[in-house]
Formats: C-alpha cells, structure tokens, sequence
C-alpha cells in the first residue's frame, strides 16, 4: 500500500484513536475490517486528503472527506452515523468510509474480509446505484490521484 502520508489527509477535528476503539466497531457492526483501513484509521482517523481523485471505468469519484471513528456517533462525520444511517435495504455488510461533494458514500463491502471491494453508493440514482470502483481498499488508496480540476 502507498504510504498514508503521500495522500495528504487534513486530519481536521477528528478523535484520537485507538486498537479498543475499532475492535468496538468491528463487534458492532459483525465484520472485521481490511487492515489497510485501519492502517487508515490509525493514520488519520478521518480528514480531507488532498489526493483525493479516483479515475474508473465508471468515471472519476472525488472523496471530500473520510469518516471518523470515536465516541460520537451523532455527528454525520462519523462511521458509526453513516453505517445506521444508508438508505434502506442496503446491505449490513456495506460499511461508509468517505463521502464525496454530493453526498455519495464510498463504502467497503465487508461481507469478502480482508479483500473488501470499494463500492460507490450513489444516493441519487434509482436503479443500479450501487457501483464498483475498486478491488480492494490497497487498490483505492493507490489509485488517489490530484485533481487537477481543482487546483
């Protein structure tokens, strides 16, 4: 995996974190998470990176900003709020890590462990809204890139 630093991550207001910490959300949610988000989390723990561009097949995906792991689960920064609160019938085994400038939620499909897909939940489209943009989580953060759109 690239090195977390390379990405830029503006940590902002984001709670310390601990292991404690994401073995709580792991017994929460009943999925264990890919260790390269938590290498993630224990880097920054939520934030706005700077690389924060991902060119596919399915076009280019912009995270604003990843989600926090800590004791308030009320703020929509959160993990924990935006895992309690996807759109209905979505799957438990999909868990929001990021989100980008309109709301769409990057997601992790825990259901496949260690070699977790990166999904795109796009909340404005009826159908097929549901969209693959990455392998694995390595494979996301590899793939940030600026956009040059924005500078």
């Amino acid at each position: 995996m690239r090195q977390l630093e390379d990405i830029k991550i503006l940590k902002g207001r984001s709670p310390d974190i601990t292991l404690d910490s994401i073995q709580r959300l792991e017994e929460e949610i009943g999925y264990k998470l890919p260790s390269s988000y938590i290498k993630l989390l224990l880097h920054s723990n939520g934030g706005h990176p700077e690389l924060d561009t991902f060119y596919c097949e399915n076009g280019e995906w912009s995270v604003n900003n990843f989600f926090f792991v800590g004791t308030d689960d009320t703020s929509e920064e959160s993990v924990v709020w935006n895992y309690y609160h996807k759109p209905p019938r979505t799957a438990n085994s999909l868990l929001p890590f990021a989100r980008d400038g309109g709301g769409n939620l990057f997601c992790l499909d825990l259901s496949r462990g260690e070699k977790a897909p990166v999904l795109i939940l796009i909340h404005d489209i009826s159908t097929e809204n549901i969209q693959e943009l990455a392998e694995t989580f390595d494979v996301f953060i590899e793939g940030l890139q600026e956009n040059l759109d924005y500078i």
